[in-house]
Protein backbone atom coordinates (compact mmCIF):
# COMPACT_ATOMS: atom_id res chain seq x y z
CA UNK A 1 0.00 0.00 0.00
CA UNK A 2 1.56 3.23 -1.14
CA UNK A 3 0.82 6.37 0.19
CA UNK A 4 -0.79 9.31 -1.36
CA UNK A 5 0.56 12.67 0.12
CA UNK A 6 -1.39 15.87 -0.40
CA UNK A 7 -1.32 19.40 0.97
CA UNK A 8 -4.57 21.53 0.30
CA UNK A 9 -6.76 23.68 2.55
CA UNK A 10 -9.01 21.84 5.01
CA UNK A 11 -12.64 22.00 3.22
CA UNK A 12 -14.03 21.00 6.62
CA UNK A 13 -12.70 20.44 10.22
CA UNK A 14 -10.76 17.13 10.99
CA UNK A 15 -8.51 15.53 13.99
CA UNK A 16 -4.89 15.82 13.90
CA UNK A 17 -3.62 12.24 13.63
CA UNK A 18 0.03 13.35 15.47
CA UNK A 19 -1.36 16.22 18.01
CA UNK A 20 -4.99 14.69 18.00
CA UNK A 21 -6.15 18.65 18.09
CA UNK A 22 -8.88 19.95 15.56
CA UNK A 23 -7.94 21.35 11.86
CA UNK A 24 -9.39 24.28 11.70
CA UNK A 25 -11.70 24.57 7.93
CA UNK A 26 -9.72 27.21 5.31
CA UNK A 27 -6.21 26.37 6.84
CA UNK A 28 -3.81 24.54 5.36
CA UNK A 29 -3.58 20.36 5.96
CA UNK A 30 -1.82 17.17 4.95
CA UNK A 31 -4.00 14.57 3.78
CA UNK A 32 -2.33 10.80 3.46
CA UNK A 33 -4.76 8.69 1.49
CA UNK A 34 -3.72 4.61 1.66
CA UNK A 35 -6.12 2.98 -0.76
CA UNK A 36 -6.21 -1.29 -1.07
CA UNK A 37 -8.38 -3.09 -2.55
CA UNK A 38 -11.20 -2.89 0.00
CA UNK A 39 -11.03 0.33 1.50
CA UNK A 40 -9.61 3.47 1.62
CA UNK A 41 -8.34 5.01 4.66
CA UNK A 42 -7.76 9.14 4.98
CA UNK A 43 -5.38 10.84 7.86
CA UNK A 44 -5.10 14.24 8.34
CA UNK A 45 -2.35 16.50 9.80
CA UNK A 46 -1.48 19.92 10.81
CA UNK A 47 1.75 20.75 8.14
CA UNK A 48 3.87 21.07 10.71
CA UNK A 49 2.83 18.06 12.78
CA UNK A 50 3.62 16.30 9.92
CA UNK A 51 7.27 17.52 9.36
CA UNK A 52 7.68 17.14 13.40
CA UNK A 53 6.06 13.47 12.47
CA UNK A 54 9.11 12.56 9.99
CA UNK A 55 11.60 13.95 12.15
CA UNK A 56 10.59 12.07 15.01
CA UNK A 57 10.73 8.87 13.10
CA UNK A 58 13.77 10.03 11.28
CA UNK A 59 15.44 9.91 15.03
CA UNK A 60 13.94 6.87 15.54
CA UNK A 61 16.31 5.50 12.76
CA UNK A 62 19.30 7.64 12.65
CA UNK A 63 21.20 7.66 9.79
CA UNK A 64 23.94 4.89 8.36
CA UNK A 65 26.03 5.23 5.62
CA UNK A 66 25.81 2.83 2.78
CA UNK A 67 29.24 0.53 2.56
CA UNK A 68 31.22 1.70 -0.63
CA UNK A 69 32.82 -0.22 -2.86
CA UNK A 70 36.18 -0.39 -2.22
CA UNK A 71 38.65 1.73 -4.14
CA UNK A 72 41.65 -0.11 -5.27
CA UNK A 73 44.72 1.20 -6.66
CA UNK A 74 46.17 0.59 -10.11
CA UNK A 75 48.28 -2.44 -8.47
CA UNK A 76 45.89 -3.65 -6.79
CA UNK A 77 43.37 -4.13 -9.83
CA UNK A 78 46.64 -5.57 -11.46
CA UNK A 79 46.82 -8.04 -9.21
CA UNK A 80 43.16 -8.92 -8.40
CA UNK A 81 42.82 -8.94 -12.33
CA UNK A 82 45.85 -11.75 -12.08
CA UNK A 83 44.00 -14.15 -9.46
CA UNK A 84 40.87 -13.69 -11.00
CA UNK A 85 42.57 -15.54 -14.59
CA UNK A 86 44.11 -17.96 -12.45
CA UNK A 87 40.73 -18.99 -10.88
CA UNK A 88 39.50 -19.36 -14.60
CA UNK A 89 42.49 -21.43 -15.36
CA UNK A 90 42.16 -23.96 -11.98
CA UNK A 91 37.82 -24.19 -12.82
CA UNK A 92 38.68 -24.88 -16.64
CA UNK A 93 41.13 -27.35 -15.45
CA UNK A 94 39.32 -29.23 -13.30
CA UNK A 95 36.60 -29.55 -15.81
CA UNK A 96 38.85 -30.92 -17.95
CA UNK A 97 39.72 -33.71 -15.64
CA UNK A 98 38.58 -37.23 -16.75
CA UNK A 99 37.23 -38.95 -13.61
CA UNK A 100 38.36 -42.41 -15.43
CA UNK A 101 42.29 -40.69 -15.47
CA UNK A 102 44.40 -41.71 -13.22
CA UNK A 103 44.55 -39.94 -9.87
CA UNK A 104 41.50 -38.06 -10.39
CA UNK A 105 40.73 -37.64 -6.43
CA UNK A 106 44.43 -36.44 -5.87
CA UNK A 107 44.57 -33.89 -8.61
CA UNK A 108 41.17 -32.31 -7.89
CA UNK A 109 41.48 -31.66 -4.58
CA UNK A 110 44.92 -30.37 -5.08
CA UNK A 111 42.48 -27.70 -7.73
CA UNK A 112 40.44 -27.11 -4.71
CA UNK A 113 43.35 -26.29 -2.30
CA UNK A 114 44.74 -23.70 -5.20
CA UNK A 115 41.47 -22.02 -5.24
CA UNK A 116 40.76 -21.98 -1.83
CA UNK A 117 44.29 -20.34 -1.81
CA UNK A 118 43.02 -17.96 -4.18
CA UNK A 119 40.00 -16.63 -2.25
CA UNK A 120 41.85 -16.16 0.43
CA UNK A 121 44.46 -14.11 -1.82
CA UNK A 122 41.39 -11.36 -3.20
CA UNK A 123 39.53 -11.17 -0.22
CA UNK A 124 42.30 -8.03 1.20
CA UNK A 125 41.77 -6.75 -3.07
CA UNK A 126 37.67 -6.63 -2.81
CA UNK A 127 36.84 -9.92 -1.64
CA UNK A 128 35.31 -12.88 -3.10
CA UNK A 129 33.37 -12.59 -6.30
CA UNK A 130 29.70 -13.96 -5.75
CA UNK A 131 29.83 -16.21 -8.42
CA UNK A 132 32.77 -18.17 -6.39
CA UNK A 133 30.27 -19.03 -3.82
CA UNK A 134 28.07 -20.74 -6.47
CA UNK A 135 31.13 -22.98 -8.31
CA UNK A 136 32.53 -25.93 -6.71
Amino acid sequence: MIPQVLMCWAPKSAECKFCTETIITNTPEVVVIFTSDKHTTKKYYHPTCWIQSGLNNLQAKPYIPESRKVVLTLKQKEDRNTILRRYASLRQRQRKLSKAGLHYEILYANIEAQIAQLMLDVLPLGGVPKKWANNG
